[in-house]
């Protein structure tokens, strides 16, 4: 039995079953390359997370994420895509708090459809936390943050959903 598709293309069963082969293939190893839900938590706002090796901590809010190395800077992320950084700021009030090592990270479901996505990664060997929109295409001009004991680095994604660096802040 021959399928007839618009456009006079012909598939038999034998291509249509290795269609099918590929496609479950690739759905398998594109779902055991994502990320563990654990990987994933969704931090309520007023809840911090403390990135394990450093001094860095962050605490989620509805409308922005903001991160900070004690006697450090401190870096903000708002929900319009727009990035903050500020030195010294004092304590970060928080509920609860959560420990982040090296590939962990955090979403925060902000309004709007704009969350936040917070994830740890090892820079050099130092423990750094990378802040974006979740969905940087949903912002024009989304920029982000990285942290760690050593700098801030903020960058922002073209059109094309590329991360370029814009500047580099050294940790007091």
């Amino acid at each position: 039995m021959t399928a007839y598709f618009p456009g006079k293309c012909r598939v038999d069963r034998l291509a249509a079953g290795r269609l099918g082969l590929f496609a479950a293939g690739a759905a398998a190893l594109m779902f055991s390359s994502a990320p563990r839900a654990s990987e994933f938590p969704t931090l309520p706002p007023g809840t911090a997370a403390i990135v394990a090796g450093t001094h860095v901590s962050c605490v989620a809010a509805k409308t922005f994420v903001t991160c900070k190395k004690s006697t450090g800077l401190t870096a903000t992320i708002f929900q319009r895509g727009a990035v903050r950084v500020t030195r010294g700021s004092g304590t970060l009030p928080a509920k609860k708090r959560t420990v982040l090592y090296n590939n962990n990270g955090f979403a925060v479901l902000g309004t709007h459809r704009v969350g936040f996505y917070c994830h740890v990664y090892a820079s050099s060997g130092t423990p750094t936390m990378s802040c974006s929109i979740d969905d940087p295409s949903l912002v024009h001009d989304s920029h982000g943050f990285d942290i760690s004991d050593r700098s801030v680095v903020v960058f922002r994604y073209n059109a094309a959903g590329l991360r370029r660096d814009l500047r580099t802040i050294k940790q007091p």
